[in-house]
């Protein structure tokens, strides 16, 4: 009896149909070999895949894996793969992994699919220091949870390599330090949006955040003061903390496309001799692969509606328009969330508070 072929001992397959010939001499077995493989990612950690993610099992003597574009893969024999993340995920990654045994050296391959989920955090080591100055920095220890697409086990955003994490995010930061000033973080990614994750205290600086479309057109620019402080009335006092990985900087660019965002240590004031530090924390993608998706529709996270605090309240009180100029709408802030008493309506209500109180809120108070 001939050796059973490798594509059937390293494979997931099923027998679909049974026939018997005519002269009832031969029996012919009909085969679907599912050798594709889909996986979610939602974080930028490595992923280990192991054999009974593939459904397979067998006693193969080599393995190989290639194709590659975001990262690196390393096979082992008669365990898997681990794939690494090196950059963003741009597209989907897709991997070819190979198992040869030493009965026939016969072979068989598996299409492994990596999906970047519709948001996808990454640790600040993924982005490029320039300038000199930052110090610090992983693209992350530990691996993210194995999450084979439309069966998944956390809703996407969500891993337990993260659960107990009270501190900078995975352990780690990119610090730029107080006497420097001017160093540059470039990070490239492929989405609608990004949030900026940074560790903030009440002696963290300021940093310059430039978005650039993939044609070098800057379609965002901003200053971003990251110190903890309190304001000057009783609104806001109890702000003066330690804030861990907060998303510090929220970009909705709407398109669909590659961006690249430099974010630049810059002096408080001209006046100021040194700098405050930047402690730089992660960054958060969103979208890569646009809305839908048949991995994400399976999963229960296609089209997901993204929403901050901030802007559910301003729409509330008819606060909708961005081509108002700041002024006026930073006046209908004042008058409209912000009332005076309760006999007033307003999203919040000051007691025993005016004008001054409620600007405090609108400059010093947060931003989310």
């Amino acid at each position: 009896m001939p050796a059973i072929g490798a594509q059937y001992r390293y494979s997931d397959y099923t027998c679909v149909k049974v026939e018997r010939s005519e002269d009832g001499k031969y029996v012919y077995l009909y085969y679907t070999f599912n050798n594709a493989h889909s996986f979610v990612v939602d974080f930028g950690l490595p992923l280990t895949i192991t054999t009974t993610d593939l459904g397979i099992s067998g006693d193969w003597t080599s393995a190989s894996v290639s194709g590659a574009k975001y990262g690196t893969a390393t096979a082992t024999v008669g365990e898997g793969l681990t794939y690494t993340p090196t950059e963003t995920l741009k597209g989907v990654e897709i991997l070819q992994l190979t198992l040869t045994d030493s009965i026939d050296s016969g072979t068989v391959t598996h299409q492994i699919y990596i999906y970047p989920a519709t948001t996808v955090y990454y640790e600040e080591g993924f982005a490029k220091f320039t300038e000199g100055g930052f110090t610090g920095g992983s693209k992350g220890n530990g691996t993210q949870a194995t999450e084979v697409a439309g069966k998944k086990n956390y809703n996407y955003g969500y891993d337990p390599a993260y659960e107990r994490n009270a501190g900078p995010s995975n352990g780690t930061q990119a610090v730029s330090s107080g006497t420097t000033v001017n160093d540059v973080a470039t990070f490239t990614f492929t989405g609608t949006a990004v949030d900026i994750y940074t560790n903030n205290d009440t002696s963290t600086g300021v940093m310059m955040v430039q978005v650039k479309d993939s044609s070098n057109k800057t379609v965002k620019l901003l200053s971003m003061d990251t110190q903890m402080a309190n304001g000057t009335t009783d609104a806001t006092t109890g702000q003066a903390v330690e804030a861990k990985n907060v998303p510090s900087v929220t970009f909705d660019l709407v398109t669909l496309g590659t961006y690249t965002v430099k974010i630049s240590h810059v002096k408080r004031s001209n006046t100021e001799e040194n700098t405050d530090p930047l402690k730089l924390d992660g960054f958060r993608v969103y979208n890569t692969l646009g809305n839908i998706n048949d991995a994400y529709q399976e999963d229960g996270e296609n089209s997901p509606l993204f929403v901050e605090l901030r802007d559910h309240v301003l729409s509330a009180v008819g606060i909708t328009s961005n081509s108002e100029s700041q002024y006026k709408t930073d006046r209908q802030i004042v008058d409209e969330v912000f009332a005076n008493n309760t006999t007033e309506s307003g999203a919040i209500i000051l007691k025993n508070g005016n004008n001054n109180t409620a600007k405090d809120l609108l400059d010093n108070g947060p931003k989310n």
